[in-house]
């Protein structure tokens, strides 16, 4: 029974972080797009945090390489809070995509 919860977390997980990236990259709307970047960064630290709160107090270096990718994310949401620019708008997305990919693979790893 609980391998079935498990297994349907796992699908929940690499389905939300799928359809929210590709959302992130294929929405022309600049207002959507940002809306969309502040989730995606949220659900970046939010998975981090899942990671970092199921591994061991032992397992230093890889809680502090998946807290690094939820500070990716957060570097990402600034960004793109300050950005002025297409560039700069792009970039933080990328860096939220960046984290996200980073968060689910090193989650999915342990």
């Amino acid at each position: 029974m609980a391998f079935g919860i498990l297994t349907i977390t796992y699908i929940v997980l690499i389905a939300v972080s799928v359809i929210g990236l590709l959302l992130l990259f294929l929405v022309k709307d600049n207002k959507a797009r940002k809306i969309i970047c502040f989730v995606m960064s949220g659900w970046a630290v939010i998975v981090s945090l899942f990671t970092v709160l199921s591994l061991p107090t032992n397992f230093i270096f890889t809680r502090a390489f998946a807290l690094g990718f939820g500070f990716v994310g957060l570097a990402g949401l600034l960004i793109r809070i300050i950005s002025k620019n297409s560039k700069q708008s792009l970039f933080a997305s990328l860096l939220t995509a960046v984290s996200v990919v980073g968060g689910v693979i090193i989650f999915l790893m342990i």
